[in-house]
């Protein structure tokens, strides 16, 4: 899958956004991990081994939103 991007829609990757998410002035207007956020922490692509990966990660999108930003929510199923 090829990220689309423009000026004002761009994607980042879990890791880089766990590692620069400090950087972002604002708060974003939507969220939409297109990536399992089951897997953080696991150590799958570098990042540090962590039980509560995936509910860290979850807790860093959510409030990088903007009050009644949307966050949408892949589940597999």
């Amino acid at each position: 899958m090829v990220a689309r991007e423009t000026e004002t829609v761009w994607s980042i990757s879990f890791l880089e956004f766990a590692e620069k998410r400090r950087r972002y002035s604002e708060p974003f207007d939507f969220v939409a991990p297109c990536g399992p956020i089951e897997i953080v922490g696991l150590g799958r692509y570098g990042d540090v081994l962590d039980a509560f990966g995936d509910l860290q990660m979850i807790s860093m999108l959510g409030c990088s939103l903007k009050k009644g930003g949307l966050f949408f929510l892949g589940i597999p199923t």
